[in-house]
C-alpha cells in the first residue's frame, strides 16, 4: 500500500504539458482549421494596423482618388475575414476543448473504478470528484484557451513587430529594449503561479471533502448537535479557498500593471525621438500614427501573453495531479483459474492481516470452517474485525499471512471477476444507484433478468 504521507516526485514541467496535449493530438484536423483562422486574424488585425499610412498620406496629405476609393473596401473586406477567422479559431478550439475534457475525464473514471480498496481509504471521494470536475476543466484550459492566446496573440505581437520594423527600424530597435525586462518580470511570475495554483486546487479538494462529510454523515450531525462543528469547518476551508484565489489574482494583476507601466516609458520615448528634427524630417504622418497604432496595439496581446501564464501553470499544476491518479497501480485481477458456480466450502488457514506492511495487526492467527448450505455469524464489540475478516473473502484486501480457500483453492488462485460473482454483499453503508429499483436489484448482470426472477429476488 502506498503510504499517504509520501509526497509525489516533481514532475518536469516541459513533459507534462507535452503528456497534456497529446489528448488534443487525434483532433488535429480541427486544430489546424483553428490555428488557420488565428492566422488570418492576427494577419487581419496588422493589416488594418497598416492601413492608417496610406489612409492618411494617400486619402487626407495627398488626395489620391485611387487610395479614397480603395480604403472603404479594404476595410469591410478586412473586417469581414476578421470576423469569419474568429469565428473559425474559437468554435474549433472549444470543439477540441470538450473533447479533451470528455478524454480525460472518461479515462480518469475508468480508471477510479480499477483502483483497489485500499486507495479508498486512504484518499476522500470528495479530493476525487474535485479532479473529475475542477482539476480537468483547468487542464482543458490550458491544453486549447491557452494554446489559442499562444497562437493568436503570439502572431499578433510577431506580425505587429514585423511592421513596425517595416514602417521604422531605428524606432523598434529602441523598442526592444524593454525585452529583457518583461521576460525576467514573467519568469518570477510563472513560478509564483505555479505554487500559488497547486494551492487553489488542495484547497478546493477541502471545501468538497468537508461538504462531503456534512453531507454524508447528517444524521450523526444532527444527532450530536455537530452544526456549529462542520460550520466552522467549512468556513476555514472556505477561507483558505478564498485567500489563495485572490493571490493568485493580485499575482497576475500586479504582473499586467507593471509590465503595461513598462510598455508605456517605451511608448513615451518613441514619441520624444519620433518628434525630434531629424526623424521628422524621414516619417510620414501616416507612418509616425501608423507605428504608434501598431505599437499601441501590442499591450494588448503582450498582456494577455502575460495572463495566459497564470492559466498555463494552472493547467500543468492540475495535470501532475491528474497524472498522478492515473498512474496508480489499479487493482491486480487475480489468478487465472476460472470458475463459473462454485459449491460454497469456505475455510480461512491462519489469516493474519494488517492494512500496511509496517501497519498493526488487526486479525490474528484466524481459522474457521463454513460448509455450503450453513449460516455463521461473527458476533464482537466494534472495532473487533468483523468487516475486515469478511472484507478479505471477495480480496477487498489480501491477507498479510495465511489464506482463504473456496472449495479448496486459494481464492488468489482464482480470476478475480470471477470469485466476486459467487458473493452476494450488502455493506453497513446501503448504496441505491441512479437507476430504477430492477436495474439495482440486478445490478452488476450483463442481461437484465426477467419480471419475475426480478420479483422472486427481490421477495428473498
Amino acid at each position: 500500500m502506498t503510504d499517504s504521507a509520501a509526497k509525489p516526485q516533481p514532475r518536469n514541467d516541459l513533459a507534462t504539458y507535452k503528456r497534456l496535449l497529446s489528448y488534443a493530438a487525434p483532433y488535429w484536423k480541427m486544430f489546424t482549421v483553428a490555428v488557420i483562422g488565428m492566422a488570418v486574424f492576427a494577419s487581419a488585425d496588422v493589416s488594418f494596423i497598416y492601413l492608417v499610412k496610406p489612409l492618411l498620406d494617400g486619402s487626407f496629405v495627398e488626395q489620391d482618388p485611387a487610395i479614397i476609393k480603395i480604403m472603404p473596401i479594404a476595410i469591410v473586406i478586412l473586417f469581414v475575414l476578421r470576423g469569419i477567422s474568429a469565428f473559425a479559431s474559437e468554435y474549433g478550439m472549444a470543439w477540441v476543448g470538450r473533447r479533451v475534457i470528455r478524454d480525460m475525464r472518461g479515462n480518469l473514471f475508468n480508471h477510479i473504478v480499477t483502483l483497489p480498496v485500499s486507495f479508498y481509504d486512504r484518499v476522500t471521494s470528495g479530493k476525487l470528484i474535485t479532479k473529475l470536475v475542477y482539476h480537468v476543466e483547468q487542464v482543458a484550459e490550458a491544453t486549447t484557451s491557452v494554446v489559442t492566446s499562444i497562437i493568436k496573440e503570439g502572431l499578433t505581437v510577431v506580425g505587429l513587430f514585423g511592421l513596425m520594423f517595416f514602417l521604422n527600424a531605428k524606432l523598434t530597435l529602441f523598442t526592444l529594449i524593454v525585452g529583457p525586462i518583461i521576460a525576467l518580470l514573467v519568469r518570477y511570475v510563472s513560478k509564483r503561479f505555479r505554487k500559488i495554483s497547486t494551492r487553489i486546487q488542495d484547497s478546493m479538494g477541502g471545501i468538497t471533502h468537508v461538504a462531503e462529510e456534512a453531507i454524508k454523515g447528517q444524521r450523526v450531525v444532527k444527532i450530536y448537535n455537530g452544526e456549529d462543528f462542520e460550520r466552522a469547518s467549512f468556513s476555514r476551508a472556505n477561507e483558505e479557498n478564498r485567500r489563495q484565489v485572490l493571490k493568485l489574482v493580485a499575482t497576475s494583476s500586479g504582473s499586467s500593471g507593471v509590465i503595461q507601466f513598462i510598455a508605456a516609458w517605451a511608448v513615451a520615448g518613441v514619441v520624444f525621438f519620433a518628434t525630434r528634427p531629424d526623424m521628422l524630417a524621414e516619417i510620414t504622418p501616416g507612418t509616425f500614427v501608423s507605428y504608434l497604432g501598431a505599437m499601441l496595439s501590442l499591450l494588448r496581446p503582450i498582456k494577455a501573453l502575460t495572463t495566459v501564464n497564470e492559466r498555463l501553470q494552472r493547467g500543468i499544476a492540475a495535470a501532475g495531479d491528474l497524472f498522478d491518479l492515473l498512474e496508480e497501480p489499479p487493482e491486480h485481477q487475480g489468478g487465472s483459474k476460472r470458475i463459473e458456480r462454485s459449491h460454497g466450502d469456505i475455510e480461512f488457514k491462519n489469516v493474519k492481516f494488517a492494512y500496511t506492511e509496517s501497519g498493526e495487526i488487526v486479525l490474528e492467527d484466524i481459522s474457521l470452517t463454513v460448509k455450503a448450505g450453513e449460516s455463521a455469524a461473527f458476533v464482537g464489540r466494534s472495532g473487533s474485525g468483523k468487516s475486515t475478516l469478511l472484507s478479505l473473502l471477495p480480496r477487498f484486501y489480501d491477507t498479510t499471512a495465511g489464506s482463504i480457500e473456496i472449495d479448496g483453492i486459494d481464492i488468489r488462485e482464482y480470476f478475480l471477476p470471477d470469485l466476486r460473482r459467487q458473493i452476494a454483499f450488502v455493506d453497513q453503508q446501503i448504496v441505491l444507484f441512479n437507476a430504477t429499483i430492477a436495474e439495482n436489484i440486478a445490478y452488476g448482470l450483463e442481461k437484465l433478468p426477467t419480471r419475475d426472477q426480478l420479483i422472486s429476488a427481490a421477495k428473498d
